[in-house]
């Protein structure tokens, strides 16, 4: 038995336990909730890091929008599908061969096997397809650059060299957008002018060395008349098997010296370039291949040549029809000044004309205030020009013809004799003033059947009054020395 004063000292520690518990648990209460507390604290913490982040991105992501849709603006090209980021692997692959035994056995060969992070095999999305940007399949762009790999233009051992298949696929990027020049190249691809043209010249030459056997032309015409049939057939697959048709892409050069010669190769957009048309039969072969100069360049050489300007030796009216209402009047308007004939642009709804009529002709004359002179020089000239030379182009062969005009009999009516009165009148119809040695020059050049463009070009370097010699219009043309 337990003594009263036991049992009292035992429950007052009891109660002094207890007391303790209740102060320890107060205590642990008190560090569970500063720590969770603490935790509450970090998480709002760490959400609104995510929320800023979050925004960030979306900013980020806006961002990057913009300059994908500028580039896509101002290039033509999605910055995703960029040839920079092709990823090309190295393998071994092995294929079974025939020895000269007869016996199978088992080679090994090395083997590009490429993957592009943005683009796919999917060819109803026109953006980020392999066709839509290479021409060709993932599977076919493959072979394409593994084909291309042996041969010597791209075997190169410098430490810095581009892979094949960045070259390949820059050259094809340069031929599906061949609007970009260098310089947005260099920013968009972050390519030099250098660079960009050897991997297209290498390209271009291992698939001449590498695939020439592929370029074919139809010199048969059973062959022919097959691929007319092929491309004019309106029964199912109009173009059945066919790569596609480049038809007059204007190809980026640089400027080709002299200048003299490199001005001949400017576009309508003023740059340096060629014309690249090839065309594909529906076997996959090559029927068409050309490099030259555009339509109207082509106008040009044509209006220039031997063949036309000796038809148009007497004043005529020179009719050009066009397919389109672009009419090259600045190609035509230096011409038409030396061989003494008048632009008139005429538009219709169908197409455009150009007339080149004679200056000595009634619709073209220069309107003269004083009566007397206007009679005497109406007098001098003949007011009609029987002759009609037309210049057409073929749609089908995109071929220029030149038509002979139907009375040449009455040539001598356009052989109209230069007077020093028409020389010194000038283009408003008013009268200069020129001294007496440019008199004396142009009068000996007359009577000597220079050409118009040798008396502006002797006599463009006399000044008199501030009219210069070269500006003036020469109202006739000197006879023709048969």
């Amino acid at each position: 038995m337990r003594t009263p004063q036991q049992i009292a000292f035992i429950v007052s520690q009891l109660q002094l336990l207890i007391v303790r518990i209740n102060e320890e648990s107060e205590s642990l209460e008190e560090d569970r909730m500063d720590i969770l507390n603490s935790s509450i604290q970090r998480l709002v913490e760490n959400m609104t890091t995510l929320h800023s982040s979050r925004k960030l991105y979306q900013a980020e992501h806006l961002q990057y929008d913009f300059i994908a849709s500028n580039y896509r603006n101002q290039y033509g090209v999605s910055i995703n599908n960029l040839p920079i980021f092709m990823m090309g692997e190295h393998v071994e692959r092995t294929r079974t061969a025939i020895n000269a035994d007869g016996r199978r056995e088992s080679r090994r060969y090395h083997f590009w096997r490429l993957e592009h992070p943005f683009l796919n095999d999917n060819d109803e999305n026109q953006v980020s397809s392999y066709r839509a940007n290479h021409r060709m399949g993932k599977r076919a762009f493959e072979h394409f650059v593994n084909e291309l790999s042996a041969h010597e233009e791209f075997n190169l051992v410098a430490p810095n060299t581009i892979p094949i298949y960045i070259q390949v696929a820059t050259a094809f990027f340069r031929l599906a957008n061949c609007h970009i020049g260098y310089r947005q190249a260099y920013m968009l691809l972050g390519v030099s002018s250098g660079s960009y043209n050897n991997f297209t010249t290498r390209t271009l030459k291992a698939i001449k060395d590498q695939l020439g056997h592929l370029l074919t032309w139809p010199s048969e015409p059973a062959r022919a008349n097959a691929i007319a049939v092929g491309f004019g057939s309106n029964t199912g697959d109009r173009l059945n098997g066919v790569i596609g048709a480049v038809d007059g892409k204007n190809f980026i050069i640089h400027q080709p010296s002299p200048p003299t010669v490199g001005a001949m190769f400017r576009d309508r957009k003023n740059n340096y370039s060629v014309k690249l048309t090839a065309v594909c039969d529906s076997v996959l072969r090559f029927t068409y291949i050309k490099v030259g100069d555009s339509g109207i360049e082509e106008l040009m050489m044509l209006l220039l040549s031997d063949q036309v300007i000796s038809r148009v030796k007497f004043f005529a009216t020179l009719t050009i029809t066009f397919l389109t209402t672009r009419f090259p009047e600045k190609y035509l308007k230096k011409w038409a000044i030396e061989s003494n004939f008048v632009l008139i642009v005429a538009k219709s709804e169908k197409d455009g004309r150009l007339h080149l009529r004679c200056k000595c002709g009634k619709a073209c004359r220069l309107v003269i205030e004083n009566p007397e002179e206007r009679k005497r020089i109406r007098t001098s000239i003949k007011d009609d020009c029987s002759f009609i030379f037309n210049i057409n182009i073929s749609k089908r062969t995109q071929i220029w013809t030149v038509e002979r005009p139907n009375k040449a009999t009455q040539e001598h009516l356009h052989n109209h004799i230069l007077s020093m009165e028409m020389v010194q009148l000038t283009p408003e119809g008013k009268r200069g003033l020129l001294d007496q040695n440019t008199v004396k020059l142009v009068t000996k050049m007359i009577q000597a059947g220079n050409s118009i463009p040798d008396i502006r070009t002797v006599s463009s370097k006399t000044v008199t009054m501030g009219y210069n010699f070269s500006n003036f219009t020469l109202l006739s043309k000197l006879p023709i020395k048969k």
